[in-house]
């Protein structure tokens, strides 16, 4: 079990380094935060989640993925999609994500493709790119 330091909050990230094996959950609020989990998290005992201090997410995130090789991050929100980069969680842009009626998730496809889909029954999923200006940055 997982505990928040700072009491409940609303959240549908769960976002997973592959490269690095860090964990971390964002809340889905007007001030969204950031809180890793720690390292050795298991089931037996609560864990208490880390805030990760001055990362500027956006209220409201409903999902993430951290790209291939743990170079990055996207959250998504249901219109915008925002970039940082890691493991600082610098912003490094943001961009509008194709019109849906309730964007949910995002998944990392290859290079700067992004797959997003929405809630509901039989969602389109639509293929989205992260600019080249943003993509760039992250190198």
């Amino acid at each position: 079990p997982l505990r928040y330091p700072d009491g409940p909050h609303d959240a549908e990230t769960l976002l997973v380094n592959r490269s690095t094996g860090v964990r971390w959950i964002v809340t889905k609020e007007d001030t969204a935060g950031v809180y890793r989990v720690p390292a050795d998290a298991g089931p037996e005992a609560t864990s208490t989640l880390v805030e990760v201090a001055g990362v500027n997410a956006p209220a409201n995130v409903t999902d993430g993925v951290v790209l291939r090789g743990g170079r990055g991050l996207v959250l998504r929100t249901h219109d915008i999609a925002t970039v940082y980069d890691l493991p600082g969680w610098q912003r490094i842009g943001a961009f509008a994500l194709p019109p849906q009626p309730q964007g949910e998730a995002i998944t990392h496809e290859h290079g700067r493709a992004l797959l997003i889909t929405s809630e509901g029954l039989h969602p389109d999923v639509l293929r989205a790119r992260i600019p080249r200006a943003l993509w760039r940055q992250l190198d």
